[in-house]
């Protein structure tokens, strides 16, 4: 028996009803169960063994997200982190282990399962993308920054505000939960963000600068020499003649290859940073995660020798935007 047509667009699950549509009969599914070609993935809901198989971690929570909505009705959006992972916004973590959805409390009878919850649902917080409905970006990091850390709240702001979302849209979403748990913190963590952190690491390295007490760096600043281009750098203190550099591998490269041809340039970079007078600090995932004695004392070092250093009067900083980001990406 062929598989529902409907499975192609539903991230390969269908429904027993779909089945049924399609010519199968109750013994067909029993059977194709029965000998492993199938594999409940909930009450009524069912995907091909190979296909399950076949799942990255998020592709999997997908597939779980949709079969969920299949179960429950299509009045379900995923939320929070399962919104995240469906708009592929960066988390700290893991996906969680259930499909987190929401859905308008008007018409929807009460429900003790924490993974789904009623609320206000206006149709500005509803969207949907890869076939998935989900909250709107916005949604998303409001409910993410009432709920978690200011960390992880600041890494998903960043990335929604670096995707092109407007601040004023996320903090219009929580103008609207005026009255809801977290709302407060969830603004601090919000009005904290900036777009252009390109990566987890560069937005919990800038959350740890905050948290201890550290100068606040510009970001994705270009360094020129008179005309030529020396690089963007990922945070510049002018002030201390200093610029940072989040080094986490993955922005090097994937393959052997293209890791050493990336640390090649990165190393002559950095050399001509240093030629014109600029003091270059970088630092890796585990001491940005873990900052205090680590990360203060390398940035206050790197201050001090900066600061003693004078800079080639020909050297020109140029800031960049969001828009600027889009159009490289682009």
């Amino acid at each position: 028996m062929d598989i529902p047509v409907e499975a192609a667009r539903q991230r390969g699950c269908f429904s027993y009803e779909q089945a049924l549509v399609a010519g199968w009969h109750k013994a067909h599914v029993e059977t194709a169960e029965r000998t492993g070609r199938l594999v409940r993935v909930r009450p009524g809901v069912y995907a091909e063994r190979d296909v399950l198989a076949a799942l990255d971690q998020r592709g999997r929570h997908l597939l779980d997200i949709r079969a969920a909505q299949l179960a429950l009705g299509p009045r379900w959006f995923a939320a929070r982190r399962s919104g995240a992972v469906v708009l592929g916004v960066p988390l700290i973590g893991t996906p969680p282990s259930r499909p987190q959805l929401v859905a308008d409390r008007v018409g929807e009878a009460e429900t003790h399962d924490r993974h789904r919850r009623l609320s206000a649902l206006p149709r500005a917080d509803r969207g949907a993308c890869e076939g998935v409905q989900v909250v709107s970006p916005a949604r998303v990091v409001a409910d993410i920054a009432r709920e978690e850390s200011f960390r992880n709240a600041v890494v998903v702001a960043d990335a929604v505000l670096g995707s092109g979302l407007e601040r004023e849209e996320v903090l219009a979403c929580l103008g609207r939960m005026r009255r809801w748990p977290g709302v407060a913190k969830a603004r601090r963590a919000v009005e904290f963000a900036d777009g252009l952190s390109e990566t987890p690491l560069e937005s919990i390295s800038r959350v740890a600068m905050h948290e201890l007490g550290l100068p606040a760096p510009e970001l994705q600043v270009e360094v020129w020499l008179g005309g030529r281009f020396l690089g963007r750098v990922d945070k510049l203190w002018r002030q201390f003649n200093t610029v940072g550099e989040d080094d986490g591998v993955g922005k090097y490269g994937e393959d052997d290859a293209s890791l050493r041809t990336a640390f090649r340039k990165e190393k002559v970079r950095q050399e001509w940073m240093e030629d014109v007078g600029l003091e270059v600090a970088r630092w890796t995932w585990g001491q940005a995660w873990r900052p205090r004695g680590v990360l203060d004392a390398r940035l206050e070092r790197a201050f001090a020798r900066g600061r003693r250093q004078e800079l080639d009067p020909r050297v020109r900083f140029v800031p960049t935007t969001v828009a600027d980001r889009l159009r490289r990406a682009a």
